[in-house]
C-alpha cells in the first residue's frame, strides 16, 4: 500500500509495479482460476455456503427491520369491491427524494450540508442552518455495486436496476445475467464490458465491487491516456468524487489487499474490451493502481444489504459523497437503500453548524458499550466518545419525557404504521413521533431511541 500511486524514479511517467512482490504459487493459483471453462448457465452462480461476513467487510450494515410487537391490533378497513379483490390499488409506497435544493458540488447531498475536515473526524458533513427532523438530507444511486446469490432460489436479480423477478430476459451473448425489460438490458453498458467473463462466477463481492467500480468509472473514455490525464488531475487536486470517479475515501491497509487487486486485475485484463483499451506498460501499471486503490477504499466505505428485502441475495454498494457522514452510536440521522437508492433521514433536531452522525453498527448498536467500543475500534480503527458512549456524569430525568402529551398518544398507538403509507392514523402517529423528537430530541435516552424505531417505521414501512 505504501507504493500507492507512486511513479518510478528513473521513468517518471511510468507508475511502480505494485505486484512486485507477489509469490508465484499464488500467481499460478490466478492463471488456473482464470482457465477455468466459461460454463453457460440457465441462472447465476450458487455459491453452495453462506458468503463469510468478513469483518473488514462489514462497513455499514444497514439498520435492519426495526422489531416491533406485531401483534395487529388495528387493521385498515376494506371497502366495496376491494373485499372481493376487483379494483384493488397497489399500497403506496415510500420513495425517499430530498427536502431541499441539491448541493452544488455533491448532487446526492441536500444544499444544507457543508464539507469541513479536521484531525478527528477527516471530511465531515456539517449543517449549514437548522434542520427539522424528518427531513431526507442525502439521496442517491451507488458509484458500484455487487450482487451474489448464496442460496438456491428460483428467483433472478436485474443487473441494471436490480429488481427481484422471474420472468427476465437474459444476455444476447452470455448466460449470466438477467434483466427485467430491454430497456435495462440496453442501459447496462458496464456489461457489454465484461459480458462472457469470468466476472459473474467470483465469489468474493470484495473483488466484484472493485471490478465494478473500475468498469464504472472508465465509461466515457474512448482511450486510456485520456482517463490518466483525467484521474491524474483529480488526484493532484484532491478531489472527492467526478463523473464517478471517487478518490479520497477513507482507505485501509490490510495486508491481503495486494492479494485481492491482483485478481481482480487479472480478471479485467482477461476480458478483451479492457484487455485492448489497456495495451501498454503505462496503461496496465495505472490499471494495477486503480484496482488496488479501490479495493482499499472497499472496506472502510462499504454499505451492506440484502437487495430488496430477499434474503437469498447479498448485496454491498460504494456511494460517493454519503460515504463522509460519521458514525455515532445515538446518531442524528438515519439511512437505508430503498429501489437501489441510498438515502439519509433526519432523526432528532440538527442546529446549525453539528455534525450529521449516522448508525454504522446496525443491530450492533444494542449491545453493551464494551461490545460496540471494541467492534468500532476492531473495524474502523476510533474510539466512539458519543453521548451513549461516555460516562454519564448524572443520570438523565425522563419523567418530563413519559409526562409529555405525544409519548401517551405513541404508546397507545404504537402499531398504526401498520396502516397503509398516507393514511390519517399512520400520519398522526408520524406527527406525534416528530412532536416528541423536536422536544426532546437534546438528550439521548432509550425511551427517545424507542421513539426514533417508530418514527422511522411511520415514515418508511412498507407491508411485504
Amino acid at each position: 500500500m505504501e507504493n500507492l500511486w507512486k511513479k518510478e524514479s528513473n521513468r517518471p511517467k511510468i507508475y511502480v509495479n505494485p505486484f512486485k512482490g507477489i509469490d508465484e504459487e499464488y500467481v499460478e493459483q490466478v492463471f488456473d482460476w482464470l482457465r477455468q471453462p466459461n460454463r453457460r448457465r440457465l441462472r447465476h452462480k450458487i455459491v453452495s455456503q453462506p458468503i463469510p461476513h468478513d469483518r473488514q467487510l462489514r462497513k455499514r450494515k444497514l439498520t435492519a427491520p426495526i422489531e416491533v410487537p406485531h401483534k395487529q391490533r388495528k387493521v385498515a378497513p376494506k371497502h366495496g369491491n376491494e373485499r372481493k379483490g376487483f379494483n384493488r390499488k397497489a399500497p403506496p409506497a415510500f420513495s425517499p427524494k430530498l427536502s431541499f435544493a441539491r448541493h452544488n458540488q455533491f448532487p446526492d447531498i441536500a444544499k444544507v450540508l457543508d464539507v469541513k475536515h479536521d484531525a478527528k473526524f477527516g471530511r465531515h458533513f456539517i449543517a449549514n442552518r437548522n434542520i427539522d427532523v424528518g427531513e431526507i438530507i442525502a439521496v442517491g444511486r451507488p458509484f458500484a455495486e455487487a450482487v451474489v446469490c448464496y442460496s438456491s432460489s428460483k428467483k433472478f436479480y436485474c443487473l441494471t436496476c436490480k429488481k427481484i423477478g422471474t420472468d427476465f430476459i437474459g444476455c444476447d451473448n452470455c448466460a449470466d445475467v438477467k434483466f427485467c425489460s430491454k430497456k435495462c438490458r440496453s442501459l447496462n453498458h458496464a456489461h457489454q464490458l465484461e459480458c462472457n467473463s469470468i466476472y459473474h462466477r467470483i465469489e468474493s463481492l470484495e473483488i466484484k465491487l472493485a471490478i465494478q467500480m473500475v468498469l464504472n468509472a472508465i465509461q466515457g473514455f474512448s482511450n486510456a491516456d485520456d482517463l490518466i490525464r483525467y484521474f491524474e488531475k483529480l488526484l493532484a487536486n484532491n478531489s472527492l468524487c467526478q463523473n464517478g470517479l471517487i478518490l479520497s475515501l477513507t482507505k485501509s491497509s490490510r495486508e491481503d489487499n495486494i492479494l485481492r487487486a491482483y485478481k481482480a486485475y487479472q480478471c479485467l485484463m482477461n476480458m478483451k474490451s479492457i484487455n485492448n483499451l489497456f495495451n501498454s506498460e503505462r496503461t496496465k501499471r495505472f490499471l494495477a493502481h486503480l484496482v488496488l486503490h479501490y479495493l482499499a477504499i472497499i472496506p472502510t466505505n462499504v454499505w451492506d444489504s440484502e437487495l430488496n428485502d430477499e434474503k437469498n441475495f447479498a448485496m454491498r454498494y460504494i456511494y460517493g459523497a454519503m460515504s463522509l457522514f460519521n458514525h455515532n452510536c445515538a446518531p442524528n440521522a438515519f439511512y437505508s437503500i430503498k429501489d437501489n437508492y441510498g438515502y439519509c433521514l433526519t432523526v432528532r433536531p440538527i442546529k446549525k453548524g453539528e455534525q450529521i452522525f449516522v448508525n454504522y453498527l446496525g443491530d450492533r448498536v444494542e449491545e453493551s458499550k464494551a461490545n460496540r467500543q471494541s467492534y468500532i475500534k476492531r473495524e474502523w480503527g476510533f474510539v466512539c466518545d458519543c453521548e451513549r458512549c461516555k460516562p454519564k456524569s448524572r443520570r438523565f430525568d425522563t419523567r418530563e419525557m413519559v409526562e409529555d402529551p405525544s409519548w401517551e398518544y405513541i404508546n397507545s398507538h404504537f402499531e398504526d404504521y401498520l396502516f397503509p403509507l398516507g393514511s390519517n392514523p399512520r400520519n398522526r402517529l408520524r406527527d406525534e413521533c416528530a412532536n416528541f423528537l423536536r422536544r426532546h430530541g437534546n438528550n439521548w435516552t432509550k425511551t427517545l431511541d424507542n421513539v426514533i424505531k417508530l418514527f422511522i417505521l411511520a415514515i418508511t414501512h412498507e407491508k411485504r
